[in-house]
Order: structure tokens, then sequence, then C-alpha cells
């Protein structure tokens, strides 16, 4: 009895550890596939959202390749009245649709059908912007002697009106010469390599590596900007959302942000930046503005210093060059790729009209009083780029810059 009562101790023992295996590789199996599972599944919803993503952005290009086709071919004909047209890239355009509260029920039905039937499972959101109403940051060292000024006044109206947004912020950056930031910032563009303010300009980067810094160059990126001497996190933080390295070589008034309005003059009170945009976007109030003389005369009744605005480069025409924000959703991944569409052709054209205007001007100074020719090139050659007819573009709008997250 003792040997039998033996072997069936021995047998459950190895029931028990056989079953302790088998339990142990089912759980190990189980835990390899639900792992694997994850893994392919956060790989293919990935490739979802940053699929979903490029299609908002596709869909972006086709929008503004549209919008600059119809003002090509109708922006002479509307006049002051082409930027009812920016509703082709402003109109927010997302998939699913989301609905008006107005929107009929048979409509609503009819595209919620579609939206079933459709292969698209992912959710996007692109979102296109202007990319002209913000300063170039290399226009601090155009060859346009108005328009570099001009850039340089603008940079430090920014840096001096934040100073003075707060006691916070003026004790904290009292000791910082902001007018020396500006002129390193136009040491690193310029060709030269002397400082404005006297000396090598590499002597103010002893740590670099060989004599690439300053590079002399215009900047490629807004980061490059944080390598520029005297240059803070919070000054470049300040500096970002209100500076491009694809500007229009001037600020679009009818699409400048309120910062950016104020960034303009120490004149550009609160309520007078409110007004202005508040009779941009309002036809009944006037609209968007014409051109200069039409603005000057809307802010001069809030006390703005026209004075003040002398040599900025101030845009009044249609938009044309764009920053485009898309972001594509699949369950718990997201993605959002970011690309700038820059115009070339119209912004050659704008700099040109620019320097043929100072041109003309310094040749008027150095004519005599009496040439009967002296007042009447004044300004015509400058605006030569305005009077051109603006070429119907083909094919896909020109990336100039394209970032994946």
């Amino acid at each position: 009895m003792g040997v039998v009562h033996n072997q069936k101790g021995i047998a459950l023992l190895a029931v028990m550890f056989f079953f302790m295996f088998v339990v142990t590789l089912i759980t190990e199996v189980s835990y390899e596939t639900t792992l694997e599972y994850a893994i392919s599944s956060r790989v293919v919803h990935d490739l979802k959202a940053r699929s979903a993503a490029k299609a908002g952005l596709e869909l972006s290009l086709l929008r503004i390749h549209i919008y600059k086709q119809v003002i090509a071919q109708f922006g002479d004909k509307l006049g002051s009245n082409a930027s009812m047209l920016d509703v082709i890239w402003q109109f927010p355009f997302v998939w699913p649709p989301v609905f008006p509260d107005n929107v009929g029920r048979a409509h609503k039905e009819a595209i919620e059908k579609v939206v079933r039937e459709s292969k698209m499972k992912a959710r996007y959101l692109p979102t296109i912007s202007s990319e002209g109403a913000k300063i170039d940051i290399n226009d601090v060292a155009s060859p346009a002697e108005g328009l570099a000024k001009a850039t340089q006044k603008m940079i430090l109206q920014i840096f001096e009106e934040y100073l003075k947004s707060n006691d916070e912020v003026e004790r904290r950056l009292a000791g910082i010469d902001f007018q020396k930031i500006v002129n390193n910032i136009v040491d690193w563009v310029d060709e030269d390599k002397e400082r404005i303010e006297g000396g090598v300009e590499s002597a103010l980067y002893p740590k670099s590596e060989g004599d690439f810094i300053p590079p002399n160059q215009p900047f490629k990126t807004l980061d490059e900007l944080h390598m520029v001497s005297g240059m803070t996190d919070e000054l470049f933080e300040l500096l970002a959302p209100r500076i491009t390295v694809y500007g229009n070589k001037g600020v679009n008034i009818n699409y400048a942000d309120k910062d950016m309005l104020k960034s303009l003059s120490s004149s550009m009170t609160d309520e007078a930046v409110t007004e202005v945009m508040k009779r941009r976007s309002d036809p009944n109030l006037g609209g968007p503005f014409k051109d200069e003389k039409d603005f000057f005369a809307f802010v001069k009744q809030y006390g703005v210093d026209e004075e003040a605005f002398k040599d900025l480069p101030l845009l009044f025409d249609t938009e044309y060059n764009f920053v485009i924000r898309s972001t594509g959703e699949f369950g718990q991944v997201t993605r959002e790729i970011v690309a700038i569409v820059y115009d070339f052709d119209r912004v050659t054209e704008r700099l040109h009209g620019i320097l043929d205007k100072e041109s003309d001007s310094k040749n008027q100074d150095s004519e005599k009083p009496n040439d009967q020719d002296g007042g009447k090139s004044d300004g015509k050659e400058g605006d030569k780029s305005k009077k051109q007819k603006v070429s119907v573009p083909k094919g896909r709008p020109r990336v100039v810059y394209w970032f994946e997250t």
C-alpha cells in the first residue's frame, strides 16, 4: 500500500507540475500575443493617423491652389472686394464633417450616409493661416534700406512693448540692451564680418568652432535665432509668433493678429487695435483696408501717429504665403504635419518694387527742383509689381517647409 500511495503522490506532483507548465505557457503566449497585437495596432493606428493628416494637408494645398487661380482670374475685377474669396482657404474643413445647427435633416442624413460608406475612418482637422501677417526676420539686413530699418524698428518695438507689459517683466529684463540684441541679429544675417557696434562679429561667439558663426546668411529656421548672442528663451518665445523666415517683404494689415498690430507702433493702443480688427472683419464698417491712405485715415481718429509708421512695410493686398497645420487622429494616436507654401515670384516682384521705389526716390532727390520730370516717376516704378497681372498658377503650390510629428 505504501508503494501505491507513493506512486499516486508522484503522479499528482507530475500532474500539478504539468498543469503549472501549461498555465505558464498559455499566460506567456497570451501576453506575447497581446503585446504583438498592441504593437501592431499602434503601428496601424499611427499609419492611419499620419495618412489622415496628409490627406488634410493635400486638401489644403488644393484649396490654396484654387484660391490663387480665382485671384489671378478675377482679382482685378473684384478690386477691394477680393477679400471675399478668403473663405476658400479660411473656412474650416474637417472630416468627418461637423454640422451647423441650421442644416436641414435631409442634407444631414445624406452626408452621414457618405461618411458611413467612406473608407476614411480616421479624422483630420487642417487649418490654413496667413504667413504674410508676420515680420520676416531676414529683412533686418534687406538690400532695401528702408525695409531693413523698418524691420529692425519693429523688432525693437516688440521688445520695448513687452518690457512695459508689467512690473515683473520690467524688473526681470531691466538690464538687457534690446538695441544690442537687434544689432546682433543684423550681424548674424548681413554679409560683412564687422559688428555694427565695432569689432569682429565672431568675438561674440568665442566657443564656436571654426569661422562659420555667425554665418552671415539669412536664417534658415526660426530655431536658429536661439544661437544669436543675447537671445534668451523668453525673448525667443516673445518673437516666435510674430516673425517668419518666409515673409512677404512687409506686414499685411488685413491679416495681422492683435499682437502683431500692437508691434507696429507705440501709438497703436488697445482701442485702436480692437477697432482695426473690428473694421476689417465687418463689411458694414468698411471691411479690409484698401491701402495706406485708407488705413491711416481710420486709425488717426484713435490717436495713432502716422509718422510713427514711416518706412514701415505695410501690405493690403491678397495673401499669397500660407502655413498649413493638419492634424490626423485614429484610435488613441494623433499626428500633425506643418507645411509652408511660399510664392517666390510674388515676393521677388515686391522686393524689386521696393528697390525700384528707393532708387527713384534717391534719383529724384539728386535732381534739380526745376526738372519737369522730377515728381512724375516717384512711386510709379515701385508700384509696378502691383499693376502687373498675376499669372494663373499651374500645378501644386510650392511647399518650402514640411515637418511631421
